[in-house]
């Protein structure tokens, strides 16, 4: 080969491998691009939500929760989910920003997947499963709430919820103490939670449990059976008994435990609060487990929640009647345009003695409320 041919020879290998660097780099190139569109899908920050009143009839509107790399466009996506949050699915149709809530939706929770979009691609997040979804009135109960364990003094009860509709969101338990029939029950003073320790007090009575669904709309409370008799604790004396004595009437200082009160009669003049009531009377009768009319027993009242109206004090005649009148006050009503009762508290107790363990009695009497009369 002479010396020109291996210059030319020389030249087309120069020319050979300067063509395959070019080539490797515009590979180099092409992925690192590819790389990059890939990282340029919209990425979730922060998760979407769902924001409304989770009652039905009513609209829910779903946030975009927060992104990068600059979203152009978002959809949306409506599912359906058990009460637990679990077992979703889609619902036909919703593709909005915005849901309207159907019956289909009440004892659900709702969830929206918002999907982000841009030039490079598209991604989705979740929101997190709503509140249960409300009827539009009040819990309606199914099964009624049951009592389970050994009702003996030092043992343990607990309540059931029972089974409700309606989209129950909580709900709230008070223990009632009753004679032996499960009649003539009254509150036992802190016990609001679903188990009870059976206490001294209870021994030779039975219990009871008010069992109160709670949703958007309002409340409903449904009482257990009776439990059985509660039986003493090992080793403990017999509760002592005190006979009943003749008569209609019982003075309030013959009265001694176990002997209870009770509100058994009650009037209210009128018998509607409206919006322009300035005052209203009750009668209110005391009465001994026994049956008699109470003399003497002192009676404490005023509305629930408080400042409605204010507190009045009497003492029972001879009859057994209590007579008190009540001021409305500011805090009527405490639910504007929305309240259909007046609970007034009303207790009773012998002089002297405890309004929880001593000779007492309460009770929550009812008034009709009318804001549109």
């Amino acid at each position: 080969m002479t010396g020109e041919d291996r210059k030319r020879s020389w030249s087309r290998f120069a020319r050979v491998l300067g063509l395959a660097a070019f080539v490797a780099v515009l590979v180099a190139a092409a992925a690192a691009a590819a790389t990059h569109r890939s990282t340029a899908t919209p990425q979730n920050t922060s998760n979407p939500t769902v924001e409304g009143k989770f009652q039905v009839n009513e609209s829910v509107t779903a946030t975009t929760g927060a992104w990068s790399n600059s979203p152009t466009d978002f959809s949306y996506r409506w599912q359906r989910c058990n009460n637990t949050g679990s077992g979703c699915a889609d619902i036909s149709g919703a593709s909005d920003k915005a849901y309207k809530l159907t019956t289909d939706d009440v004892d659900h929770r709702i969830v929206v997947i918002v999907t982000a979009a841009n030039s490079d691609g598209k991604s989705s997040a979740n929101a997190r499963p709503s509140p249960i979804v409300s009827a539009s009135d009040a819990p309606r109960n199914t099964t009624r709430p049951t009592v389970s364990g050994t009702a003996k003094v030092g043992e343990s009860l607990t309540v059931s919820n029972g089974a409700w509709t309606g989209g129950v969101r909580n709900y709230t338990y008070q223990w009632l103490r009753c004679d032996g029939t499960g009649n003539q029950c009254v509150p036992v003073s802190g016990a609001t939670s679903q188990s009870y320790g059976v206490r001294t007090a209870d021994a030779s009575s039975t219990l009871r449990v008010e069992v109160t669904a709670h949703n958007e709309a309002g409340k409903t409370t449904v009482n257990t059976d009776r439990s059985s008799t509660v039986g003493a604790a090992e080793g403990s004396a017999p509760p002592a008994t005190t006979k009943c004595t003749a008569g209609e009437t019982v003075a309030i200082a013959d009265l001694a435990l176990p002997q209870r009160m009770l509100v058994d009669r009650f009037q209210f003049n009128p018998g509607v609060v409206t919006k322009g009531t300035q005052s209203f009377t009750a009668r209110i009768h005391i009465a001994d487990t026994c049956g008699r009319s109470v003399a003497g027993a002192k009676v404490w009242s005023t509305a629930i929640p408080y400042n409605q109206t204010n507190v009045v004090t009497a003492t029972t005649g001879g009859d057994g009647w209590a007579n008190v009148t009540f001021n409305v006050m500011s805090g009527f009503p405490a639910n504007p345009g929305k309240q259909q009762i007046l609970a007034m508290l009303v207790r009773a107790n012998k002089p002297g003695d405890s309004v929880l363990a001593g000779v007492s009695t309460r009770r929550v009497l009812r008034l009709n409320v009318n804001l549109h009369g």
